[in-house]
């Protein structure tokens, strides 16, 4: 896959931007497997806030100290990463259509983290938890 830096994306040029640290964003032009921290940068950039730990309620904190110990465990920290951190289309598009066809409602774990540190997707813990109880 050809993956390019696109400024003029980040560096949008608004009121509400002015003074604002700004992230380059990933465009990745390809029909094949995206490599796996590619597809997880892709993930994490379409989440447009990712708010401090401080910033969390107190259920949010929780389900955060709970993710983060979670991603120590040996099987989901290993060197090769976790394959369910990404989309599985996004990492093996020829399975595309099975896996649709399969999985009714889709999740990965990158997603998941993104939603709960956007914040206002998720009301309670429950609904985090069910989101990464979807991956397995």
């Amino acid at each position: 896959p050809q993956v390019t830096n696109n400024q003029s994306i980040a560096r949008a040029k608004s009121p509400k931007n002015q003074g604002k640290k700004t992230v380059p964003r990933l465009v990745i032009h390809t029909n094949g497997p995206v490599p796996l921290h590619v597809a997880i940068a892709k993930i994490k950039q379409s989440f447009t806030r990712r708010r401090q730990h401080k910033e969390l309620q107190d259920w949010e904190g929780a389900c955060s100290r709970f993710f983060r110990e979670f991603k120590k465990h040996p099987w989901a920290s290993s060197s090769k990463r976790f394959v369910f951190d990404a989309p599985v289309p996004m990492l093996h598009p020829e399975i595309k259509v099975a896996y649709k066809d399969k999985i009714k409602n889709p999740m990965d774990l990158t997603t998941a983290e993104g939603k709960l540190l956007q914040g206002g997707i998720y009301k309670e813990a429950q609904e985090f938890i069910d989101d990464v109880a979807l991956v397995f």
